[in-house]
């Protein structure tokens, strides 16, 4: 194989009709267990198969959401980690410190938190 040609050799192909398996994140021992932390998926429609949700919260998680509506305002990342001590699986400090690890080249520790993010809507309640 010409180098760069962007075709895999033969020994780094997937078998015709197959696909590979598995979850997109899995948890971690150092991620926080699996509880209600306050959040639920409400299913909105089902639309040309595709099934659409919306997240609702709870008011101890939308109390929160308010402080890091604050923390936000004074750009305090110290209230951020209170949040975090609290509800470790808070969407907006999840997004926020994944945000502020890529700005600081800490691409790893960003992977993390965006890991968290997505495994946090494996224990989500349905409604």
């Amino acid at each position: 194989e010409a180098l760069g040609s962007g075709e895999p050799d033969e020994d780094h192909r997937w078998p015709p009709g197959r696909r590979a398996k598995g979850r997109i994140v899995k948890n971690r021992p150092t991620w926080f267990p699996e509880k209600d932390y306050g959040l639920s998926m409400v299913q909105v429609k089902e639309e040309k198969g595709e099934t659409w949700f919306k997240i609702k919260h709870n008011n101890y998680y939308e109390q929160r959401e308010r402080m890091y509506w604050l923390s936000e305002t004074h750009m305090n990342p110290v209230l951020i980690h209170e949040i975090l001590g609290e509800v470790p699986y808070q969407l907006n400090c999840l997004l926020t410190m994944a945000h502020m690890s890529r700005m600081n080249e800490e691409f790893n520790t960003g992977a993390e938190w965006i890991g968290g993010l997505l495994f946090c809507g494996k224990f989500m309640k349905m409604e």
